[in-house]
């Protein structure tokens, strides 16, 4: 999970820098946009993924599952694996 919060962090620091100058043409504020909205998508993923692990971790230490359990730990290793 450290992985991902220096990614998260990484991005916010990579965001900082490209919002300081002034945006020069449509073609650069075009790029920027795209920028933004997929590294946005992938950040939303990101914590998702995050927020999965973080449930997957709390149910390995657990003697037993119940069904909907076992069925959110088979889910959530489909999701995690592709």
């Amino acid at each position: 999970m450290s992985a991902e919060l220096a990614f998260l962090l990484d991005k916010v620091l990579e965001w900082k820098e490209l919002v300081a100058p002034p945006a020069h043409g449509a073609h650069r504020e075009q790029l920027i946009l795209y920028f933004f909205v997929l590294n946005g998508l992938h950040d939303f993923n990101v914590l998702i993924g995050m927020g999965i692990l973080n449930a997957l971790l709390r149910l390995s230490s657990k003697p037993s599952l119940s069904k909907g359990q076992f069925d959110f730990v088979e889910g959530g290793a489909c999701l995690l694996a592709t």
